[in-house]
């Protein structure tokens, strides 16, 4: 592995793709308007996330990639002060890109190739986001429906003569097809 240095964040992106280890995924349906109860320093509280937060939110996540790519894991990972980093779920790629489409927050994303198949394999996409800072700071894939259902990501793939297994060529243009599942905002 070599060493990159870049001075943005799109040179940091662009660099990542030139090596060729990276699969370039883009507008994933991630984050929308909500209301969930939550806990903070143990008393009960209501988050409530408008339509009219979206672009903020979209806006400060941007930001944020100035200084470092949100990370996307298999499952969450634990922010829980002293949890140690060697059990926190796998890096498997960066996100960025963030925007507002329809009512929904996408992104695009950077995936490993050597986890490509892994990120494929699981179907449901989570966001990580802080409230405080109203920003998201990183992706979950999953097996689980996530909270905010928001998309479902299923691919489809091109086996090698009807062969069960891996994929021929995974991240290629023309070797899977993807079909991306949206709730019905109400």
């Amino acid at each position: 592995m070599s060493i990159i240095f870049t001075n943005t964040p799109k040179e940091a992106i662009q660099a990542l793709v030139a090596t060729g280890d990276f699969v370039l995924d883009e507008d994933i349906p991630l984050f929308a308007s909500h209301e969930r109860d939550e806990v903070k320093d143990g008393k009960p509280i209501k988050v409530t996330i408008k339509d009219s937060d979206l672009s903020k939110i979209c806006e400060n996540t941007n930001a944020l990639i100035g200084g470092y790519l949100p990370c996307i894991t298999i499952g969450h990972r634990c922010f829980d002060k002293g949890f140690p980093e060697d059990k926190q779920p796998p890096v498997i790629g960066f996100l960025f890109g963030v925007y507002q489409d329809d009512g929904i927050i996408k992104v695009h994303a950077l995936i490993k190739k050597s986890r490509y198949a892994d990120y494929l394999s699981y179907p449901y996409r989570s966001a990580e986001y802080v409230h405080q800072s109203q920003a998201i700071i990183g992706m979950a894939v999953l097996t689980r429906p996530p909270f905010l259902g928001v998309g479902t990501r299923v691919a489809v793939y091109q086996y090698d003569k009807g062969k069960i297994g891996a994929p021929k060529v995974i991240g290629t243009k023309g070797e899977h097809v993807e079909f991306v599942f949206r709730r019905k905002r109400k």
